[in-house]
């Protein structure tokens, strides 16, 4: 298949019915660059990358080769990626069959194609795994972006997108010359070598909890996986009232996330207004009465002071007062004045009377705005706790019809899920109890490291060898810094180039006013009512929110490299449909893509919209009795 190389017409469009192969082709693409198929099944075999009717046919001791082969260039190939698996078939068991893998990585030099040294290196430089999908969509898949765990979806692709990778890996060296240079000092001070000793089994422990950390994540991830499979074999189901309840629960589901989510950020809003009100209300008595002693000296006249010090003092030591009467003497007339002087003390802090006197009014104001949004906010959280509780009702008993449904096959279905959302549960309690084990082991080491640096400064024979430490403590911390603030960047680059492409995307022109990715991740598309409304998207406006997310990702990713989309518009309607084909070539111009697509998505209106930028048009045309899919040239 020679695809469009034009810069112009940079689109190349692959159309075919489904099953015809398209998904074939990305998972061809990943699996010669990187050896995985991420479209694929987790209950397929490797046999599944062979012709089954071919492979179906393999006699005793036949040999059957599944080979894929790729160029890559700027204007011209100058990378060759090829991967080749072989099966020797020599019984009639899944065990008896032998396969092999063979693997080329080559670079053009000058005229002459040579073996890369080091494959993995050179396909890593080119486009790393971590960052492949972002490059190669799978539409169907897309709008489940946003359904589960979306935050962590979205901080994982910043992080790949990023590529702190590096400084990951500095971070690391650093700490391991940290814990060297502390053993440097071992032996020659009992207390500190038995803090190290304790820092050392901390650290081990920690590493242990972070594995066990990163292997309940992967449960979850899967448990997740498998009831996603579910949701959607129930609402494909050739039943239709279990196909209505399963898109019922679906969208149910998407409601509780977001209401859960608005929940959490009422609730740190209300801590917030805690944090900023609590010292005024506590001290309310206090402010209350120092604000009317202040008020009742101006009513009284003894505030603002009538008299300066200064002015007092000059009148004694010239010793004659402002009416002619001599004061230099002790005597009734110099101690009146002497009184006056005692009087005027408050003069030297008249200004920050005034000022405090303004300032706790302003504080005073401040206090009933407490109440104002404490009530806003618990009624909202009130609100939005209601609606969880009926949704959950409701989702009780969508499960309850479908365990009881007069089909052996939607019970079970039905069963499995209730049993993986229990496993869930347990899996995000385990997943909590875990991050405070780990929170807790972090501050367990940063006390233990400060005790073991205090009893080093106890001797002057460590003092360099601490100074190295506090180097490399340092540079952890600027690195630790420097990589927060390259992810922040990214963060709001990526969220302002996600909010351009999906409200040029959205037909609803004024329906969603902005996309957020908050500083823990979280994606917002905001409604106009002020409200997130990411719970409510439909499964097409899920897949234009996905699809901007990624085209933003790529933008930013520093990588020149294909774009591969298959089924980019499956999802959408007929008008979006358009939008897309329109508004989609211009943020990938400069970019080979490639789009695979069904003909209920390359329309004519699509397809006209588009055929500026369309540089070859191709047919996948599947042979039921060979078993083979054709490409050829697409008809119209």
């Amino acid at each position: 298949m020679e695809l469009s190389t034009d810069d112009r017409k940079n689109f190349t469009i692959i159309q075919g019915p489904n099953g015809a192969g398209k998904t074939n082709l990305m998972n061809a693409i990943t699996w010669c660059l990187y050896g995985v198929e991420p479209s694929l099944s987790q209950n397929s075999t490797s046999f599944e990358r062979a012709n089954g009717s071919v492979f179906g046919s393999l006699g005793d001791e036949d040999t059957l080769d599944v080979r894929v082969r790729m160029t890559l260039g700027d204007s011209k190939p100058e990378y060759l990626f090829d991967r080749k698996e072989s099966y020797w078939k020599h019984g009639k068991k899944a065990e008896d069959i032998v396969i092999n893998q063979a693997r080329t990585v080559m670079y053009l030099d000058g005229y002459d194609w040579k073996n890369h040294p080091y494959p993995n290196s050179l396909v890593n430089r080119v486009l790393p795994e971590g960052v492949s999908g972002f490059f190669f969509f799978d539409g169907e898949r897309l709008d489940e972006f946003f359904k589960a765990e979306s935050s962590k979806k979205v901080r994982e692709a910043l992080l790949d997108v990023s590529q702190v990778t590096v400084l990951d890996n500095a971070l690391g060296r650093l700490d391991g010359l940290k814990d060297d240079l502390r053993r440097s000092a071992k032996g020659l001070n009992s207390q500190a070598d038995t803090i190290l000793e304790q820092i050392e089994t901390s650290k081990k422990e920690f590493g242990e909890e972070q594995k066990h950390m990163r292997e309940l994540d992967a449960q979850r991830t899967t448990t997740l996986k498998l009831i996603a499979e579910i949701d959607e074999r129930l609402k494909n189901s050739p039943r239709e009232n279990v196909q209505i309840l399963g898109k019922e629960r679906d969208s149910l589901n998407l409601d509780v996330a977001g209401l859960q989510e608005e929940l959490s950020r009422a609730e740190d809003r209300l801590n917030e207004a805690l944090l900023e009100f609590a010292p005024l209300i506590y001290a309310k008595s206090a402010l209350d009465f120092a604000f009317k002693e202040i008020e009742k000296r101006y009513k009284t006249g003894e505030l603002p002071p009538k008299i300066r010090e200064e002015y007092l003092n000059d009148l004694l030591k010239q010793g004659k007062c402002i009416c002619g009467t001599d004061i230099s003497a002790a005597g009734d007339p110099r101690q009146n004045v002497e009184k006056q002087l005692h009087a005027s003390l408050f003069s030297d802090i008249d200004d920050k009377i005034r000022v405090g006197r303004f300032e706790l009014g302003e504080m005073r104001k401040k206090t009933p705005g407490y109440l104002k949004v404490t009530n806003e906010l618990g009624s909202k959280m009130a609100k939005d706790s209601e609606t969880i509780r009926r949704k959950g009702e409701r989702l009780k008993e969508i499960s309850e019809i479908l365990s009881k449904y007069d089909e052996e096959e939607i019970q079970r279905l039905e069963s499995d899920r209730l049993r993986f959302e229990v496993q869930r549960d347990k899996l995000n309690q385990d997943i909590g109890l875990a991050k405070g084990d780990i929170d807790r082991r972090r501050s367990e080491i940063a006390g233990l490291e400060t005790q073991h640096k205090n009893e080093l400064r106890k001797s002057a024979k460590f003092v360099v060898v601490q100074a190295q430490v506090d180097m490399c403590q340092k540079a952890i911390n600027a690195l630790e810094e420097i990589k927060r603030a390259i992810v922040d960047e990214i963060r709001h680059i990526i969220e302002a180039k996600t909010k351009q492409y999906f409200l040029s995307l959205m037909w609803k022109k004024n329906t969603f006013v902005d996309v957020k990715i908050d500083e823990n991740y979280s994606l917002s598309v905001m409604h106009r009512g002020g409200w997130n409304a990411l719970g409510i998207l439909s499964a097409g406006e899920r897949q234009l929110l996905a699809l901007s997310f990624m085209a933003a990702l790529k933008e930013v990713s520093g990588f020149h490299f294909p774009v591969v989309i298959d089924t980019p518009l499956g999802r959408i309607a007929k008008e979006p449909k358009d939008n897309v084909a329109e508004s989609l070539p211009r943020y990938l111009e400069g970019t080979q893509v490639t789009m695979l697509m069904t003909d209920q998505e390359y329309t004519e209106s699509v397809r006209k919209r588009m055929s500026p930028r369309i540089g070859k048009e191709l047919s996948l045309v599947y042979d039921e009795i060979k078993d083979e899919t054709k490409v050829i040239k697409f008809a119209g």
